[in-house]
Parts: C-alpha cells; structure tokens; sequence
C-alpha cells in the first residue's frame, strides 16, 4: 500500500480504490466515515506542516502512525473475490 500525502495529493478513497484496497471499518463506524476521518487527519497534518508548524520528522513520524492505522483496516479485494471466482 502507498498513499500519497501533501496539497496535491488525490482523495484517500481514489487512492485506495485506485489500489484495489478495500476498507473494514470497526465497530459502529461505516467505511465512509472512517475513510472520512484518515482523509481530515490526513489534511490536518498537510496544513499544519505547509504553515510551518510541524517540522519534516514531525510530519513523517505523524504520517507513518496514520499509515499503520489505515493499514490496519484495508485489504486487498482480489483476496475477497478470490473465492467467488473458484
């Protein structure tokens, strides 16, 4: 999994359908809202570094824990349609 992270960079969903991941979200969360929430995380800390408040390892430490946490819930969806194919 790659995601790219700045100004320019395309919506989380585009990416991760781009990718062919899939999202599980946890509990009583539907995969939009949570997708929702990593794509306003994910703009809070753009803003935050362009307006000189994070530094370059404070971003990149901050991007790799919301890489992990999006990680933790993406899947490939070959995997699922695998065995709908056999």
């Amino acid at each position: 999994m790659h995601i790219d992270i700045g100004a320019l960079a395309p919506p989380l969903i585009e990416q991760l359908e781009r990718q062919g991941l899939e999202v599980k979200a946890p509990g009583g969360k539907t995969k939009g809202e949570l997708i929702m929430h990593w794509q306003r995380d994910l703009d809070a800390l753009v803003r935050l570094y362009v307006r000189g408040l994070v530094t370059d390892s404070e971003k990149i430490k901050v991007a790799r824990r919301l890489l992990k946490q999006i990680a933790k819930h993406a899947y490939k969806m070959e995997a699922q349609n695998d065995h709908h194919h056999r």
